[in-house]
């Protein structure tokens, strides 16, 4: 879960790109919308991005943590007035804020934390 956070970060604070997805120039904008609409958290088993999926095997769990919360920190300096998804496409920033902070409540609550 902290690695697939930590590659979620760096694609949102632009560190890494990652090419756009056909479905998701069609219905990335409504999914968008649905998705960050209110303070319902995200729903389980959503697909993820193509790259994203982890397995126990990757990783060293202490170092990538400090990465991770280093990461997150740096929300705090963003000037860009945009964020790029790769199934969301073009984002704002506050669109892009209620999509990390989901995203990394959707992870906390499944390893119950």
């Amino acid at each position: 879960m902290v690695k697939h956070n930590l590659l979620f970060e760096e694609m949102m604070l632009g560190k890494k790109q990652y090419g756009r997805v056909l479905i998701g120039c069609i219905f990335g904008k409504i999914a968008l919308r649905s998705m960050i609409k209110d303070e319902t958290p995200m729903q389980q088993n959503m697909p993820t991005v193509k790259g994203f999926g982890v397995t126990e095997e990757t990783g060293n769990t202490p170092p990538d943590t400090a990465t991770w919360a280093a990461l997150v920190a740096e929300y705090g300096h963003i000037t860009q007035p945009f964020f790029q998804h790769p199934f969301f496409g073009k984002i704002t920033k506050e669109q892009g804020g209620r999509l990390v902070y989901k995203h990394i409540d959707h992870h906390l609550r499944q390893f119950g934390c």
